[in-house]
């Protein structure tokens, strides 16, 4: 790897806006966002529901593209860049992390985090293993045959952790992606988390829970559409003491 490319950001964005047209006129949902994530840093976005969180990781992950504004994923302006190339960098550059686990019913776990791979040049065996491999890495090796509904919700999540995994991305954005667990299981994903973090992967976790903003090193609160930066820990958490969560 470059020098060049070890020096680029995950993420810039400079005045980033994104208006939806309704009947009634144009809502904002995201508002002259600034803001820059570096490679391997863990970054997290706190706020109440519909102040906007969604609609900016969406956004970051090119699966939405903004109003007003630019963003570079991983040194690339998204604004140039064809379907096709958008679509190779989100196989490759980006994995995503949802709370409602979005896996497929009829497909057992391993199935699940194959599927993944489908689009690249993997061969079938090759995506078998690594498959396998992965959901050891996160510690479900022994329920990969497994279909969603005889997991539990922490090893869905799991599962999806893995999926989002499959394709060696160097970002990993996550929504709510413990928001249907209870309090043993979400400290447990988070643990996953945190440790794919200190192996280099840069991690972007949207949520509404305090307790895991003031568990990064570096939180923003999100209100009304508009990014309040947060540098430190302390400061973080007086803010989000007053979002209303």
């Amino acid at each position: 790897m470059s020098t060049e490319t070890l020096n680029q950001n995950a993420f810039e964005l400079i005045g980033v806006g994104r208006t939806y047209a309704t009947e009634a006129g144009g809502i904002d949902a995201v508002k002259n966002i600034d803001l820059v994530i570096g490679r391997g840093e863990y970054v997290v976005i706190v706020g109440p529901s519909g102040s906007g969180k969604s609609t900016l990781l969406q956004l970051m992950g090119m699966l939405d593209q903004p109003t007003r504004g630019h963003i570079k994923c991983a040194g690339e302006e998204v604004s140039a860049l064809s379907e096709a190339e958008l679509a190779e960098m989100r196989l490759h550059k980006v994995g995503f992390i949802f709370q409602q686990f979005n896996l497929i019913p009829t497909l057992t776990a391993q199935q699940n985090v194959e599927i993944a791979m489908f689009p690249t040049d993997l061969t079938k065996d090759a995506a078998k293993a690594r498959a396998i491999k992965l959901l050891g890495q996160v510690g479900l090796a022994d329920r990969a045959d497994h279909y969603p509904s005889q997991l539990s919700g922490g090893e869905q999540q799991r599962v999806a952790i893995a999926r989002a995994l499959a394709n060696e991305p160097e970002i990993l954005l996550a929504d709510e992606p413990t928001g249907n667990l209870d309090s043993t299981t979400s400290d447990e994903i988070l643990t996953l988390l945190r440790g794919l973090n200190d192996e280099g992967l840069t991690l972007a976790l949207i949520t509404h829970d305090r307790e895991i903003a003031e568990s990064a090193p570096r939180t923003y609160v999100m209100r009304d559409g508009e990014l309040n930066s947060q540098e430190t820990l302390s400061e973080a958490t007086g803010a989000i003491n007053t979002a209303a969560l």
